[in-house]
């Protein structure tokens, strides 16, 4: 939500405040709700993944793509090999699910099949399941790990070439592309 400041008179008189304040209160609400789900198979998991403690991991959110998912399965196990991959199904198909979870199998990947993100309307909001799944993932998985550090890398990226995560992250709490948006 903007700040207050930001808001011309029009907005005012139309509301816009209120209903961006409303809609900020659903998010957040939906967002704990879906925090305090759990994924099937989550406790053998954050076994598996207690192995990790103090290592540096990636992870990834995957969303109805298995071919993307074993492209950038296959290039981490070329260029990146000491660095264990997360898979995180956030998939609405179940098709799409079971080829990643096999795949991950297959490739000695872990994976976890995400919980259904709650809806508020018929129409999903990819950007919004992606983040509440991304937040899931922080509080249910990472965390509860403790990594040395961790890579949220996107399912269709393909690394081309060896990379040290650990040392891009070193010294600086997060590293990436800084995007500047459009005010609105």
């Amino acid at each position: 939500m903007r700040d207050l400041g930001d808001y011309s008179v029009r907005d005012w008189s139309g509301g816009a405040p209120l209903f961006h304040g409303a809609r900020r209160l659903r998010n957040v609400a939906l967002d704990r709700i879906y925090a305090a789900r759990r994924a099937e198979g989550q406790e053998r998991l954050l076994v598996e993944l207690s192995a990790l403690r103090g290592r540096f991991l990636a992870v990834t959110v995957a969303f109805n793509l298995p071919e993307a998912v074993g492209f950038l399965s296959r290039a981490m196990a070329r260029a990146m090999p000491d660095v264990p991959l997360l898979v995180c199904d956030n998939s609405s198909d179940p098709g799409a699910r079971t080829a990643i979870a096999r795949l991950c199998t297959e490739q000695g990947r872990l994976y976890c099949p995400l919980p259904a993100v709650p809806r508020v309307s018929p129409n999903p909001n990819g950007s919004r399941s992606h983040g509440v799944a991304l937040n899931w993932v922080w509080r249910n998985l990472i965390r509860p790990t403790q990594p040395s550090g961790f890579a949220l890398l996107d399912h269709d990226l393909v690394p081309l070439a060896p990379q040290d995560l650990a040392a891009r992250l070193a010294g600086q709490p997060a590293y990436g592309m800084v995007r500047e948006g459009e005010r609105f």
